[in-house]
């Protein structure tokens, strides 16, 4: 278990500079088939890594300690379109808390966010569009916008933890 908040355990800090510094992030972050994705998703538009990067762990917990489901545009308000590509870096089922999403939510715009006492803001799911939540393994990456609603599943497992990277891409604003 992480002490505090987890967020502030100094093993977690430390864990999160190795991990975000290391030459094979690095080699993540600029593969060519990640930038192929991002090509697409810019619609040829430059773009350049963008400032968020974090490597995520979600140990085996209650239910009610996973990711609710919340859009990044609205932790991050103002700013050109954002992307972001998920990497698990380890063998991620559903039970062991891999990536929710709601396919296709991008189109409702800014979702209104809400935080219950326990946790961080987060949506309500559009009731219209069921969530999709793939066992992802290493070498698998998802790419979705600022506005796609997702989370984690909870990670109901006994004893294993997923381990994960979001890299996040800007559309680069040009100077007037």
């Amino acid at each position: 278990r992480l002490s505090g908040n987890g967020y502030d355990d100094p093993r977690w800090i430390a864990l999160q500079q190795v991990v975000l510094a290391h030459p094979a992030t690095h080699a993540l972050r600029t593969h060519a088939r990640v930038r192929a994705l991002l090509d697409i998703a810019f619609d040829g538009a430059p773009y350049q890594d963008a400032q968020g990067d974090i490597c995520r762990l979600l140990l085996p917990a209650p239910p009610d300690l996973a990711t609710p489901p919340h859009q990044d545009r609205f932790y991050l308000a103002d700013g050109p379109p954002l992307w972001t590509v998920w990497l698990p870096l380890v063998d991620s089922p559903p039970e062991v808390g891999s990536l929710e999403i709601w396919p296709g939510s991008q189109h409702l715009g800014l979702l209104p966010h809400e935080a219950e006492a326990s946790s961080a803001p987060g949506v309500t799911p559009p009731p219209s569009i069921n969530s999709y939540c793939p066992h992802l393994r290493p070498g698998d990456a998802v790419i979705f916008s600022a506005l796609t609603v997702h989370g984690s599943a909870p990670n109901t497992s006994e004893t294993r933890a997923r381990l994960s990277i979001d890299l996040r891409y800007a559309q680069r604003v040009r100077p007037v």
